[in-house]
C-alpha cells in the first residue's frame, strides 16, 4: 500500500549519502570504468568536491549536512563529549542538536520523509513517515519510528551498523558482513521508497566508510575493494531511475574524504609527556581520574580542553590573560611536532574555538582544536603511552576536503572547491522548497 504524502507544494528530493566517498576516488573510478552509471549522472547534473566539517567526523559532518548551519549553532561538536558535573564521556546524538533539521523543516511544512541510517537522527523523532536511526542507535527497536516497520526490517536482516571489532581478528569475515549489511539495507530502503509517497528520501551508506577504514590501499583485498563500490554504483544507479520516475531532484553526497593512515599520533600521552596532563596514581588514566594539577586533556580527534577555574570540576586556570597565555603556548607546541618518520609537521592548523565556530553553544566546543596533515590519524586515548605508532588494522583515515556532492537538479550557487558539508545541506533545503 502506498502512504501518501501530505503538502504537495514541496518538491521531491531523493538523497543518497555514502560515508566517506572521496571525490577523487569517484574521479580515478570513471577512467577506468567506462561502462559505469556515474558516466550518465555527470551528463545530467553537477558533481563538486566539497570540504568536510571540523572535525571532520560523520556525527559532526551530518548534524552539519541536517541542519545546514556550523556546530556553533547546532550544538555537536564531536563523537564524544563530556559532561562537567560529574566529568564524564558521553556519546552525543540526535537529541544533541539544537535546532530543527530538515527532516522536521519538510514535516512542519506538510511533507513525508523517509530517512534511513543517518547518523545523528537517533534517536527517531515521530515524524510523517519512516525515521531508521544510524549509527550510535544500539537496539534497533529503539531506532525505528513508527514502530510498525520495526518487523519490515527484521525481515530484511537489517542492521544498525557493522561489528568493527570484527576486522581487528577476522578481516575475511568482517568484509564478508560488510556486503551482507550492504544489501539488506539496500532492500530495507527499497522497500521504504515504495512504500511511502515521500517528499524528502534520503539514505546513508555507513559500509563505505567501514570499507575505507579497514581495507584502503591493501592490496591483498584490491579486487574485493572495487567489488563492494561496484555494487554502491549499481545502487546509486537504482535510486538514480526511481528519483527519475518520481521527477525527484537527485543528490549523491560523502561527508568528508578518505587518505590511506601513514602514522597514529596520541594526543593525550603528548599532554602528559609535556606536563600538562596528570592522573590520579590510584586510578586507571581516564576523564574522571585527572588529576587537578593537569592544565589540559583532549577528546578525539584532537579537541583540546584546558582546565579552566569556574568551568571545569577542579579547574586551575584563572580566566583573561592566564587562559590567553596557556593556549597560545600550547599551539605552538603543538605546531611544533613532528613526525619522526619524515620529519614534517604532525599538524597543519591548531585554531581557538571562536575563529572557528559561530553561535550560541559555542562555549560548548574544545577551547583548542588541531587538524592534522593529511594522513596523520589523531588518537585521543587517556592510556596512551607511546606518542605514534603505525597503523596495521585501522589503515584509512578521513580527510578534510575531498568529499563530493552531486546534484541532477538545480546546481548550487557555489563555485568548484568552495562548497562544504554545510552549504550541501542548505542547497538540499532548497530542493525540497523549504
Amino acid at each position: 500500500m502506498l502512504i501518501k504524502s501530505g503538502n504537495t507544494n514541496l518538491n521531491r528530493v531523493l538523497v543518497l549519502a555514502l560515508d566517506g566517498f572521496p571525490h577523487s576516488l569517484l574521479m580515478k573510478r570513471l577512467r577506468i570504468r567506462p561502462a559505469s552509471t556515474w558516466h550518465q549522472l555527470l551528463d545530467e547534473g553537477s558533481i563538486y568536491s566539497i570540504r568536510s566539517s571540523r572535525p571532520e567526523v560523520s556525527s559532526v559532518a551530518w548534524a552539519c549536512y541536517l541542519t545546514g548551519v556550523n556546530p556553533g549553532e547546532h550544538g555537536l561538536f564531536g563523537f564524544v563529549d563530556r559532561t562537567l558535573n560529574p566529568l564524564k564521556l558521553y556519546f552525543p546524538n540526535g537529541a544533541s542538536i539544537r535546532v530543527p533539521t530538515i527532516l522536521e523543516k519538510v514535516d512542519e511544512a506538510g511533507g513525508t520523509v523517509v530517512s534511513i541510517n543517518f547518523p545523528a537522527t537517533f534517536p527517531p523523532k515521530p515524524l510523517r513517515g519512516l525515521i531508521v536511526g544510524g549509527f550510535l542507535g544500539v537496539r534497533l527497536e529503539t531506532n525505528v519510528q513508527p514502530l510498525s516497520w520495526l518487523e519490515k526490517l527484521n525481515r530484511h536482516r537489517y542492521v544498525i551498523d557493522a561489528d568493527t571489532s570484527e576486522a581487528y581478528h577476522d578481516r575475511e569475515k568482517f568484509y564478508n558482513q560488510l556486503t551482507t549489511i550492504l544489501e539488506s539495507r539496500f532492500t530495507a530502503a527499497l522497500e521504504a521508497c515504495r512504500e511511502f509517497d515521500w517528499t524528502l528520501f534520503q539514505l546513508h551508506l555507513m559500509e563505505t566508510d567501514r570499507l575505507f577504514h579497514f581495507f584502503w590501499g591493501d592490496k591483498e583485498y584490491e579486487e574485493r575493494f572495487n567489488a563492494l563500490l561496484d555494487r554502491v554504483d549499481e545502487i546509486v544507479e537504482t535510486f538514480s531511475g526511481i528519483a527519475r520516475k518520481k521527477d525527484a531532484s537527485f543528490v549523491v553526497l560523502s561527508d568528508h574524504g578518505f587518505t590511506r593512515a601513514k602514522r597514529i599520533f596520541f594526543i593525550n600521552a603528548f599532554l602528559r609527556e609535556n606536563g600538562y596532563l596528570e592522573f590520579d596514581r590510584n586510578s586507571t588514566p581516564g576523564l574522571s581520574s585527572i588529576d587537578p594539577r593537569s592544565r589540559a586533556y583532549a577528546l578525539p580527534p584532537a579537541r583540546i580542553f584546558l582546565n579552566l577555574t569556574g568551568r571545569e570540576p577542579n579547574g586551575r586556570i584563572k580566566p583573561g590573560a592566564e587562559y590567553d597565555q596557556e593556549r597560545t603556548r600550547l599551539s605552538a607546541l603543538l605546531r611544533d611536532v613532528k613526525d619522526p618518520v619524515d620529519g614534517l609537521p604532525v599538524f597543519d592548523e591548531v585554531v581557538t574555538r571562536e575563529n572557528l565556530y559561530s553561535g550560541p553553544f559555542i562555549d560548548n566546543a574544545a577551547d583548542l582544536i588541531a587538524f592534522p596533515r593529511r594522513g596523520i590519524d589523531i588518537k585521543a586515548d587517556f592510556n596512551a603511552i607511546s606518542l605514534f605508532e603505525t597503523p596495521s588494522t585501522l589503515i584509512g583515515t578521513h580527510t578534510y576536503d575531498d568529499a563530493l556532492f552531486y546534484v541532477r537538479g538545480d546546481s548550487p550557487d557555489w563555485n568548484e572547491k568552495e562548497g562544504d558539508i554545510i552549504l550541501a545541506g542548505r542547497h538540499v533545503k532548497k530542493l525540497a522548497g523549504i
